[in-house]
């Protein structure tokens, strides 16, 4: 018989037994009962389904810890599984008329009494990686855990653009102004149901003045002087480290470009074509 990955959810938290996902014919617990059984597609061919569990677990690990012990191609499923638990869990009845919600297929429901579907919901938030001249702003906020430093983020509002929600969050948590605003990538974001979009843009001054209440310390940084930075697993810490890639290629090639001037002004062949156009960009 074909196996299955089971994504067993318990109190937020993952079922790993033995720090791996089960994969077996049959769900190794019993799910809890009148809750969804998720579809997850495919892994590497093989089905995964997530499922609530209310038995008392051990080998219960919390979605951020499990990223230290699963491969990626198993870490990501986990993220939808935790998100479409706990939308099973605060979605049990009808917002319309408060009657009870059945489970209506993989990832949907409709009210017993009024017959309305109600499906998954996502919740957009843009994060923010904000550039000046070689510096980047970094940022402490006051729910981070720990003593790492992020970046500016914040949920979409209705009516407005990703790209207008990144320019009012970089305003009203900084003061700052932004210019060139472009997409990234991003992530799923479980905490409870977010899609994280990521943004690079650049700032047009650079007075931050915290004018919002989230905020404890704001500052840019360089490449030479950077804070403890988010984990690897976190859109930040991608947005973050794909920066420093730039700016450390940036100086690579300005340092080659210098040496190559030098080497010009030392009496140069100008047969050496590569030579001479790095001491154009040096000069420049």
């Amino acid at each position: 018989m074909k196996k299955i990955y089971w994504y067993i959810i318990c109190d937020g938290k993952l079922y790993l037994p033995n720090g791996e996902v089960p994969c077996e014919e049959y769900c190794p617990v019993a799910p809890a009962p009148g809750k969804i059984v998720f579809g997850l597609g495919l892994i590497n061919g093989i089905p995964a389904r997530a499922v609530c569990c209310e038995e008392k677990l051990d080998s219960l690990v919390g979605v951020r810890d499990a990223f230290e012990l699963l491969p990626e191609f198993l870490y990501k499923p986990a993220l939808a599984a935790i998100e479409k638990v706990l939308w099973d869990l605060n979605s049990q009845h009808c917002p319309v008329c408060g009657g009870r919600m059945d489970p209506a297929g993989f990832s949907g429901k409709r009210c017993c009494s009024c017959g309305k579907p109600q499906y998954t919901i996502i919740a957009p938030a843009a994060i923010i990686l904000i550039k000046r001249k070689h510096s980047a702003l970094l940022v402490r906020a006051k729910n981070f855990r720990g003593t790492f430093y992020g970046l500016v983020a914040g949920f979409v509002e209705l009516g407005e653009s990703v790209e207008e929600c990144v320019a009012r969050e970089a305003y009203e948590e900084t003061g700052l102004t932004l210019k060139n605003i472009k997409y990234f990538g991003s992530q799923i974001w479980p905490y409870p149901n977010s899609l994280m979009l990521g943004f690079t843009a650049e700032a047009t001054n650079d007075k931050i003045s915290l004018l919002d209440s989230e905020l404890t310390t704001a500052e840019f940084f360089s490449i030479d002087n950077l804070p403890e930075l988010p984990r690897k697993d976190s859109l930040a810490r991608k947005l973050i480290d794909s920066w420093i890639a730039e700016e450390t290629a940036a100086r690579e090639q300005q340092a080659a470009a210098k040496l190559a001037a030098q080497q010009l002004a030392q009496g140069p062949s100008f047969n050496d074509f590569e030579a001479f156009k790095a001491a154009a960009i040096y000069q420049k």
